[in-house]
């Protein structure tokens, strides 16, 4: 038996000639595919400075490059290639910035590989002059007061909040063994903080040097799950309203009022709105240390409607606003039955959403129906100023009720 063309991909060749009783030959073919790589990380947690270890299946007998992008709230985002690594004479990935990046290697088409864009995985890169990822999220943790309790600060390493359970630890590369890393995640850490106090920077430190630090959101309900900050928001709704609301308005004046309030004062969330370069005042006020904090927030809607009421950045559900100021503050009464789908006779009010909404193209739009005693249904919106603009182009802050 004898093969042809069978080292690179393609169409080989076999022959087969017939030995002793058998006389006759063959020939047939078969099909070579080519290389289906992949890669994975030796190693995904390393200090600045260090080489990224990936292994390929099959050693790549073709030109490749590295794709690098930040990875934040545990979602990829841009590309950073240049701003987190390098790469040194051997080809290797080189760390140069602590951070949490999702790393791809791109192979070019060759003679037996496709041209192929491969996922390595997310990595950790550490730095004891810029610390980041030695605080990890792993769950999430409900507490039942609005503030942290302090616990033993010399030996305890775990903290919770809003945004989990972070663990705090000695720069991964540093690890010992794994009895070592148990040790390190069994211990606590709890922080008191005021009410007002939003997000704590929490350091550690290794012999009297900080080595990493991480940023915690204080948990926004107790263990029934019943929201901390109502008494914000109704403070917030009612600093409104004092200054908004005549005596001689009618109901859907007042909730007129309130939501052009909203309208005026708020951004509606633009492309750009909280990018450092496009608003540098209103991202100057959402971030610590020059690190966002504001989408660490996004998710409370409690907190975000007093946000709404204050200048801050909403979409159309903060059409719920109005909502609570109609039922809690005007007493009126909600007439939407979910389990029949009907409407109660009378004044009231209800949330309306998608193709019942004021704007029926859009499955996702929120809206307030207010049906006064004569049986007429009005909508009413608030969403804030649509534009990827300043705080000081918006004027946001000037139409701020103090």
């Amino acid at each position: 038996m004898s093969c042809t063309n069978n080292v690179n991909a393609g169409q080989a060749t076999v022959n087969i000639i017939g030995k002793g009783k058998y006389t006759r030959n063959a020939t047939t073919t078969f099909q070579i595919y080519k290389a289906n790589l992949y890669a994975d990380f030796q190693t995904s947690e390393v200090a600045v400075g260090d080489a990224f270890g990936i292994e390929f299946n099959v050693a790549p007998a073709c030109d490749y490059d590295y794709e690098v992008h930040e990875v934040r709230r545990m979602t990829v985002r841009e590309e950073v290639t240049d701003e987190y690594t390098t790469v040194d004479e051997q080809g290797r990935l080189i760390a140069k910035k602590s951070g949490i990046i999702s790393v791809y290697v791109n192979l070019q088409e060759a003679a037996n590989y496709e041209e192929t864009r491969l996922f390595v995985e997310a990595a950790i890169i550490c730095d004891d002059s810029d610390p980041l990822a030695g605080f990890w999220a792993d769950s999430s943790l409900s507490t039942d007061a609005p503030t942290m309790q302090c616990a033993n600060t010399t030996n305890e390493y775990r903290t919770s909040g809003m945004l989990g359970i972070f663990n705090v630890m000695q720069p991964f590369w540093n690890y010992d063994s794994e009895e070592a890393k148990k040790q390190l995640s069994e211990r606590t850490l709890t922080i008191t903080a005021g009410e007002t106090v939003r997000v704590c920077k929490v350091c550690a430190y290794k012999d009297g040097e900080l080595y990493d630090y991480v940023y915690v959101a204080t948990q926004p309900y107790d263990e029934q799950e019943n929201d901390l900050d109502m008494d914000l928001y109704a403070s917030a709704r009612h600093q409104a309203e004092k200054q908004l609301w005549t005596d001689d308005m009618t109901n859907y004046q007042k909730l007129s009022v309130l939501a052009g309030y909203i309208n005026q004062t708020t951004h509606y969330p633009g492309y750009g709105c909280t990018k450092k370069e496009t608003n540098p005042t209103f991202w100057n006020d959402f971030s610590v240390d020059g690190k966002d904090l504001y989408y660490n927030l996004f998710d409370v809607a409690t907190l975000n409607r007093v946000m709404d009421l204050q200048g801050g950045i909403t979409t159309c559900v903060a059409a719920d606003v109005l909502y609570m100021a109609a039922t809690e503050d005007l007493h009126l009464k909600a007439l939407y039955d979910q389990e029949s789908g009907t409407v109660a006779d009378g004044e009231g009010v209800w949330l309306a959403s998608g193709s019942a909404s004021s704007n029926p193209t859009v499955f996702t739009h929120v809206s307030l129906i207010y049906k006064d005693a004569d049986e007429q249904r009005h909508f009413i919106d608030a969403q804030g100023l649509l534009a990827d603009d300043s705080c000081e182009e918006h004027g946001c802050l000037e139409k701020v009720l103090h």
